[in-house]
């Protein structure tokens, strides 16, 4: 899945904690609308599909039009994701007509004919609560809108009535940072291979020091071999002297003495007497 923008996770975030909640309320989808878009009211016609945007503020039809629609593709597409289900809240069958959404918390639209401060504004009445809730004005509308777009057809299959219901799929989604199953499944495979990446270069690195050393101590070894030879002469007397001739000369003469010498064998007296029988028995 892509990466949701800042405002997506804020409304991915909301929806998820107010299934957790159990607040059903807070998943209408006129609910929302009502609370995040930046409009005062929006009614659609399904025959002709006509679209109107009602807003207080000065602004450019473009902004409210587009902040709806990305809204309600967005919603396409978390539906297309099996993210979430849009239920529908059974009520009895009405006649198929204009459909309005505003704060009906804020505002009253279209009061009873007879009411004297009534105003028109392209068919649409009005009217905001004070604070106290006892008497009516009318709110003011700078600007209406009506455009013939298909954008009705997403209206009526996402607002009219509808719940958004999170499946398990998003709140697995949400629990863990906005990452999809298939992005975490490659995120731990990379981060395996990384980690056997860097085990197979500790290892190498290991190798490459042992074999630096045993190169070390070759080099120094082939040095020693041609250096040495070369330093015992000059800084020690290796010529014999005449007197250690000498002495080497006498220690062989007198090892040859030595060796002329005749070698005086004894025997004990068990071996004469036995030589003594051996010799009477042959006479």
């Amino acid at each position: 899945m892509r990466q949701l923008t800042e405002k997506e996770k804020k409304f991915v975030e909301g929806i998820a904690t107010a299934k957790e909640k159990g607040d059903l309320e807070a998943l209408q989808v006129s609910r929302i609308i009502r609370e995040q878009l930046s409009f005062l009211a929006i009614r659609w016609e399904m025959s002709p599909k006509t679209i109107h945007i009602h807003y207080k503020e000065k602004m450019k039809f473009e902004g409210p039009y587009y902040e709806l629609s990305d809204f309600l593709y967005f919603i396409e597409e978390l539906e297309s994701r099996n993210l979430i289900r849009i239920q529908t809240i059974l009520q009895p069958k009405t006649e198929a007509g204009d459909r309005i959404l505003y704060d009906r918390n804020k505002y009253i639209y279209n009061p009873l004919s007879n009411s004297s401060d009534q105003i028109e504004e392209d068919g649409d009445f009005f009217y905001e609560k004070d604070d106290k809730n006892k008497r009516l004005t009318i709110a003011e509308i700078s600007h209406t809108v009506n455009i013939n777009v298909n954008i009705v057809d997403y209206l009526e299959k996402y607002t009219y009535n509808k719940i958004i219901y999170p499946l398990p799929l998003l709140m697995d989604y949400r629990n863990n940072h906005f990452k999809s199953l298939e992005q975490r499944q490659f995120e731990k495979q990379l981060s395996d291979a990384q980690e056997k990446h860097a085990q197979n270069m500790a290892e190498l690195r290991k190798s490459l020091k042992m074999s630096t050393r045993s190169f070390v101590v070759s080099i120094f070894g082939i040095i020693a071999a041609i250096i040495i030879p070369i330093i015992i002469p000059i800084y020690f007397d290796t010529k014999i002297k005449e007197t250690q001739i000498e002495q080497i000369t006498e220690a062989i003469k007198k090892s040859r003495s030595e060796l002329k010498r005749p070698i005086e064998v004894s025997f004990g007296d068990s071996l004469k007497n036995n030589i003594k029988s051996l010799k009477s028995k042959k006479n």
